[in-house]
């Protein structure tokens, strides 16, 4: 056996060692279970961060906004003739 088969971890029949034994597992439930709780995980905080809203306004905050709009609104067609 050549001293790079001895390096790369091949055996005497050429074959690569235990390098691809993650990927040859004959059961991967455990591997996909993980995933799908990663996943869940990553979706719930992304989730969670679209929830920055600012808090609705009160009633007098509302007349006040509707008060403005009509006065913008005034303005605008005063302007338009």
């Amino acid at each position: 056996m050549s001293r790079a088969c001895l390096r790369a971890g091949a055996k005497d029949w050429g074959r690569p060692g235990n390098r691809a034994a993650p990927f040859l597992l004959s059961d991967q439930s455990a591997t996909l279970i993980g995933m799908r709780k990663r996943f869940a995980l990553i979706a719930l905080l992304l989730a969670a961060c679209g929830e920055d809203r600012p808090p609705a306004p009160t009633e007098a905050e509302n007349r006040q906004l509707d008060e403005a709009e009509a006065m913008l609104n005034e303005a605008g067609n005063e302007q338009a003739r």
